[in-house]
């Protein structure tokens, strides 16, 4: 029994004592990154990248607005400098009757712009119309086609316009047209499409006119011919 005793005892005297903290200990977390601290976040913005990036936006942006400013710069003068071919036509007069002989209608045309006008080529067609419909504004048929020698600025050009039949013949108008005029059932109406070159490319220039004859006042379908009268570059619209 005096045996089992020691071995208790020897067995107590074996156990470690409980740590003790003789100071407190207060832990702050740590920062996110090791130098945040020392380094605010405006220095660690890599601001020599911004910098080129927006000097690269910029650049973009000046060749945008120079390229621009370029090509309006360039229209202006285009405008101011290049050949402009119109059209000018004789007045019919007021009167038609059965002694009256037509079979033409005179146009001019002539280059008001400020460059020579080449490869000038006009197709014209002189129709008589029902009051109730439109010119044809169609070459298909047997047409006027005139070729004009170069145009210096201020140079003009006459022709005629050739009122032809459904066969290739110059027709003058008969009598019985003349009384379908007067009586206001029809009219007459030109037009025509001149196309042309200069330094600066193609043009064309559409012109169309119309004249009745009716011995009472009477409506004709000619608005589309007034509305037809345009120009522009390129090819002439079909």
């Amino acid at each position: 029994m005096e045996s089992a005793d020691n071995e208790s005892d020897a067995t107590d005297q074996h156990e470690a004592p409980e740590p003790s903290h003789p100071f407190p200990m207060n832990m702050n977390p740590a920062p996110d990154r090791a130098d945040a601290t020392n380094n605010p976040w405006y220095k660690r913005v890599p601001w020599r990248r911004v910098l080129e990036g927006i000097g690269v936006i910029a650049g973009i942006g000046y060749a945008v607005v120079t390229y621009f400013q370029w090509r309006d710069l360039r229209h202006n003068f285009e405008v101011d400098q290049r050949a402009w071919v119109r059209f000018g036509y004789a007045t019919l007069g007021d009167k038609i009757d059965e002694k009256t002989v037509m079979n033409a209608w005179p146009l001019t045309v002539q280059n008001v712009g400020k460059s020579p006008a080449f490869a000038i080529l006009v197709n014209g067609q002189f129709e008589i119309v029902p009051k109730t419909v439109a010119p044809s504004f169609s070459f298909s048929r047997p047409h006027t086609l005139v070729q004009v020698s170069t145009l210096f600025p201020t140079d003009s050009s006459g022709f005629s316009i050739a009122l032809q039949s459904n066969s290739d013949t110059v027709h003058t108008i008969s009598i019985d047209e003349i009384h379908d005029l007067t009586a206001g059932r029809s009219y007459l109406a030109v037009f025509a499409v001149v196309t042309y070159q200069d330094q600066f490319g193609p043009h064309w220039t559409r012109f169309c006119t119309w004249k009745g004859f009716p011995e009472k006042p009477g409506n004709f379908s000619a608005r589309d011919c007034v509305a037809w009268n345009s120009a522009g570059d390129g090819e002439a619209p079909k």
